[in-house]
């Protein structure tokens, strides 16, 4: 794989900035796909090439405090997406959730030995 340009740079920077700010605007329903844009944002350090740092980066592009994005990607790295899914539709803390998370599988939830989906709510 060839090295990027700088404007290649820029515009991958710009376009990772772009999703998470659409996602944002979206709310809630999108947590999973914002977390899982700053994890990119974050982890490859796209932020570097709009000329900031990463707290700025929060704050300037992703409307939220470094300690938000910071805590949103540890979610997401320990919890995984389907932890923002059902968060999504159901108030659940990380604790409550550990807790059921054996009984989670894709998009179905084991309640009394029957799954429960998209398809019963």
């Amino acid at each position: 794989m060839e090295p990027m340009n700088n404007i290649e740079t820029v515009t991958e920077a710009a376009l990772w900035a772009g999703r998470q700010q659409a996602f944002a605007v979206i709310g809630g329903k999108c947590s999973s796909a914002k977390a899982a844009c700053l994890k990119e944002i974050h982890d490859a350090k796209t932020y570097e090439h709009l000329g900031v740092t990463w707290e700025e980066f929060c704050s300037k592009y992703a409307g939220i405090s470094r300690t938000q994005a910071d805590e949103l990607i540890r979610r997401f790295n320990d919890l995984g997406a389907e932890y923002f899914r059902l968060a999504e539709i159901a108030r659940v803390s990380t604790s409550a959730y550990r807790a059921i998370a054996p009984h989670i599988d894709g998009e179905t939830i084991e309640l009394q030995g029957e799954q429960i989906g998209r398809a019963h709510v």
